[in-house]
């Protein structure tokens, strides 16, 4: 009996030992330096191909680097970088990058993810089919996107990156925008954008496209709904200053015409009366000259 225990324990424990990785388990596919995780409060080296559970804390030193990868999912970790992975399952699967500092990669394709975020203590980037890196220094935080589109939001504005365009949000919770093709509008909480304050209706409805397209990466129904109506009135909006602003500028082409009428009439009454006055003047200085000379003859 004793012999049938043990064999029976021996087997159970090949058979834990064998069981693939869970779903939301990731693997280390690439490691170079000094890569570490959490373990029961004590940092524990890792190495290639290792395993890393849900929810793992992973640290990389100064010469550490690594990647990870769960399918068709990659998160590259640079060094002195510390993160954690929350995962959640279900039919629309939601990942979470908490990055405490340093940089982290993500390769991330929409038919896989539902929802893939990467977020520190300045920023959240939120990605649905797209590769971006996220860096978290003492100064704020950057993103970086090489394909597709990310979601940026600080504490105050938010944004929506394409490829080639970096966003960097300061401490503040404020965000600049920089790199290739027409950058993006930022957008503030509450759904108002910096470009709002501008009259130029052309300008508001980019602004309302790119909240619209910010809305759309996120997925949220409302705030995609509540984005369509704003393109719409801005759209609306554009289009009546277009026309109003056609007749103005057809008024204010005839005010022209007339005052071209006007002017030329004036100036053609002006020279007609100029030259009468001309010739009155020269024979009064001619009777004069001879009055004179005359008078002083006679005298």
């Amino acid at each position: 009996m004793r012999t049938l225990v043990l064999r029976l324990a021996a087997l159970a424990t090949i058979s834990l030992a064998a069981q693939p990785a869970l779903a939301d388990d990731w693997t280390i596919t690439r490691l170079r330096g000094e890569v570490l995780q959490l373990v029961d409060s004590q940092w524990l080296p890792l190495k290639r191909n290792d395993v890393v559970s849900d929810d793992r804390r992973i640290r990389t030193t100064n010469n550490g680097y690594a990647t990870l990868v769960r399918g068709n999912e990659t998160l590259e970790i640079g060094p002195s970088t510390q993160i954690r992975i929350v995962d959640e399952g279900g039919a629309k699967p939601y990942t979470t990058v908490l990055q405490s500092w340093g940089t982290v990669g993500v390769e991330a394709e929409v038919r896989n993810v539902e929802h893939f975020a990467v977020r520190n203590q300045y920023l959240a980037a939120v990605v649905k089919g797209t590769q971006f890196s996220v860096s978290a220094k003492s100064t704020g935080g950057d993103v970086d996107v090489e394909r597709g589109h990310v979601s940026v939001g600080g504490s105050i504005e938010s944004t929506l990156v394409s490829a080639g365009q970096a966003a960097h949000v300061q401490e503040d919770g404020t965000i600049s925008v920089s790199g290739e093709g027409t950058l993006p509008a930022v957008v503030e909480k509450g759904g108002k954008s910096k470009a709002d304050a501008v009259t130029d209706p052309d300008a508001a409805l980019t602004a309302a496209a790119a909240r619209l397209e910010l809305a759309k990466a996120t997925g949220d129904l409302k705030a995609i709904e509540a984005a369509q109506r704003a393109a719409d009135k801005a759209e609306a909006d554009a289009a009546r200053a277009a026309e109003k602003a056609a007749k103005d500028a057809e008024k204010a082409a005839e005010e022209a015409r007339k005052a071209a009428v006007k002017a030329a009439k004036d100036a053609e009454k002006n020279g007609t009366s100029g030259k009468g006055g001309g010739d009155h003047g020269d024979d009064h200085s001619g009777k004069g000259s001879d009055g004179d000379t005359g008078g002083k003859g006679k005298h």
